[in-house]
This record gives structure tokens, C-alpha cells and sequence, in this order.
């Protein structure tokens, strides 16, 4: 249990200075919002390749269209929650993006019959109190 928690803290850590510096290197240097998203997401995805390492070369998950849905919207969020950082401070930015996990639940729901369980409804509630 401690181990989560750490791991949690360290996340949200890691997130916070993340947008605080992301922000200061897009307003202070004047970076193009959209480039700066690009970049983000080529690093990220090149750490996440170094640190997995080679793998057994399954390319299945390539051949689904939800694996280029999915990832398609992910670059496209991350780089308009980019954008946005550079307009508005980080604390809004957060918290609009905070929505998106209720909203994209019920979205899920709706398209896929797949209900969220109770303690996931739990979540939620306590997202969107947060937010209001």
C-alpha cells in the first residue's frame, strides 16, 4: 500500500512540473504550442521504448483500428492540452482536463454497454465535485 502511494505522489509530481515547466518554456520562449506538443510526445514515446526495451515483435495490437483510434486521440489531446497551457494558467488547464475522465466514461458507457462499476462511479463523483 505504501508503494502506491508513493508511486501516486511521485505521478502527480512528475505531472505538476511538467505543466509548470511546460508552460514556462512555451510562454518564455515563445515555442510554437503545437510544435512543443510534437516534441513532448516523440520524447515520451522514445523513453517508453528505451525502457521496455526489445520486445517478442507482436505486432497484432498495429493491425486493430482502436489501437490508431485510441492513440490518435491521445496525440491530438495532449497536444491541445498544450495549447491551452500556453493561454490560460496550468491550475485551469488542469482542471478542464480533469472532466475529461467522467465525461469520457459515460461516453465509453453509451457506446460500449460497459457500465462503470461502483467504486469507478465513486471516482467520478469525487472528480466532478473537485471540479465544481
Amino acid at each position: 500500500m505504501r508503494f502506491a502511494v508513493f508511486v501516486t505522489l511521485s505521478a502527480i509530481l512528475c505531472w505538476s512540473l511538467l505543466s509548470v515547466t511546460g508552460r514556462v518554456v512555451l510562454v518564455g520562449l515563445q515555442i510554437a504550442p503545437w510544435l512543443f506538443g510534437f516534441l513532448q510526445l516523440c520524447a515520451g514515446g522514445l523513453a517508453l521504448l528505451i525502457v521496455s526495451g526489445p520486445g517478442a515483435g507482436n505486432l497484432q495490437s498495429f493491425k486493430r483500428a482502436s489501437t490508431w483510434i485510441i492513440s490518435g486521440l491521445r496525440v491530438l489531446s495532449a497536444t491541445i492540452y498544450t495549447v491551452v497551457v500556453a493561454l490560460i494558467s496550468v491550475l485551469e488547464a488542469g482542471t478542464i482536463a480533469s472532466v475529461n475522465i467522467p465525461v469520457l466514461a459515460i461516453v465509453l458507457w453509451r457506446m460500449f454497454s460497459k457500465r462503470p462499476g461502483a467504486l469507478e462511479w465513486a471516482v467520478h463523483f469525487i472528480i466532478a465535485v473537485a471540479v465544481i
